[in-house]
């Protein structure tokens, strides 16, 4: 069981990266230094397009496949545990912000309220 929840939990992370990509591309802070010349000169409508086309079905694909693969009582929970912690590491990381001391508590609260709501979907 637990290799099985590690798998999930690495597909379901790596699908939040990929949606979360796809949204920092359109808004221009994806890697600004290395992308500003591509920034400067398409619009928010031009990038949309680009990720609906090359990023987002991939993101898409990855929830599509850890439903079909897994346990879907844990899918929906893991993702929301992945988008909390990807979220805040995105933040930290491309926006450059500090962490709060009060960000730890609340990201264990989501964990544990993401973990709770599985084992009541587990039980039938």
């Amino acid at each position: 069981m637990i290799p099985e929840l590690m798998k999930c939990a690495m597909v379901l992370l790596f699908t939040q990266v990929v949606f979360l990509t796809g949204t920092f591309f359109i808004s221009g802070q994806l890697l600004p230094s290395l992308m500003l010349g591509f920034y400067a000169y398409s619009t928010p409508l031009i990038r949309t397009v680009i990720a609906a086309l090359l990023i987002f079905p991939v993101g898409n694909f990855m929830f599509a496949y850890a439903y079909a693969h897994f346990n879907p009582a844990w899918v929906t929970p893991m993702s929301t545990t992945a988008f909390v912690l990807i979220s805040i590491s995105f933040t930290v990381l491309l926006l450059g912000t500090r962490l709060s001391f009060w960000i730890v508590p609340a990201t264990l609260m989501v964990v544990a309220g993401c973990t709770w709501v599985s084992i009541l979907l587990e039980k039938k």
